[in-house]
């Protein structure tokens, strides 16, 4: 049997999990949390395994479970994650294809090389500010008080993730704890609702719904901060396809 060690929590890991399955792959797919792994269909072949690895898990784990494939489908921000992904491959000489989303057209906006310098830009800027970057980093815009008044987050609906805001300073009432992607009109809707004139952003690409934001941005007149993609090269979903299925095992 055809093993697959796919290492998901984005929308297109769930698509390239079908096709795995399809193809005969019995695949296990390795998520950070219980909610990654709740939004994930369970079917015949399919193994979830939750939690952070590191480097050396994770070639223990790939050395154990015997695996013929490795698919890097994290997110395109999620450097270090990758970074230790492909070491354990190495280590292990297990065949690994790292999937990438699209970059998109970012023309037109304020760029950042990162979270603190997008932050440093927030504190030049004027009025309601919404933090579209997640909760991960939310420290380096807390550790600036004259801007914990001003900001909504949008974070994943986590308690996890609430409490984070919560402990940060981040007021109750500007929390926006949703899934996404969002569309244009959900977008605007919360620039409204939050008299938005800033919103900070990294380039989650189309299944990120990066455009949704954008288009709505420039409709509402919202500045919008783009945190640029770390640089890196992988395959689209269609190259990814073609490599699997040329693969013989």
């Amino acid at each position: 049997m055809k093993r697959a060690l796919l290492f998901g929590g984005t929308t297109e890991s769930h698509e390239i999990a079908d096709f795995l399955l399809k193809e005969g792959w019995q695949t296990v797919v390795s998520v950070t949390s219980q909610y990654a792994a709740d939004l994930l269909k369970l079917q015949e072949g399919l193994t979830v395994r939750v939690g952070r690895m590191e480097e050396a898990e994770m070639a223990l784990f790939i050395s154990d479970g015997d695996f013929d494939l490795i698919i890097d489908a994290t997110h395109p921000y999620a450097v270090e994650v990758t970074a230790n992904i492909k070491r354990a491959a190495d280590k292990t000489a297990v065949r690994c294809l790292r999937f990438l989303r699209e970059r998109s057209n970012t023309d037109g906006f304020v760029r950042c090389s990162n979270i603190e310098e997008a932050a440093k830009l927030l504190l030049k800027t004027e009025g309601s500010i919404l933090i579209a970057t997640g909760s991960k980093e939310l420290e380096k815009y807390a550790c600036y008080p004259q801007l914990i008044d001003r900001c909504a987050v949008r974070v994943l609906p986590t308690v996890e993730s609430i409490e984070k805001c919560q402990r940060l300073g981040f007021k109750r009432e500007n929390i926006i704890a949703m899934q996404g992607p969002f569309s244009e009109q959900l977008n605007a809707a919360i620039f409204d609702k939050y008299s938005i004139k800033t919103v900070v952003t990294k380039d989650g690409g189309t299944a990120g719904g990066f455009a949704e934001k954008a288009t709505a941005a420039q409709k509402c007149g919202v500045d919008m901060i783009v945190v640029a993609r770390p640089d890196e090269t992988g395959l689209s979903m269609c190259e990814l396809i073609t490599e699997i299925k040329a693969m013989k095992i």
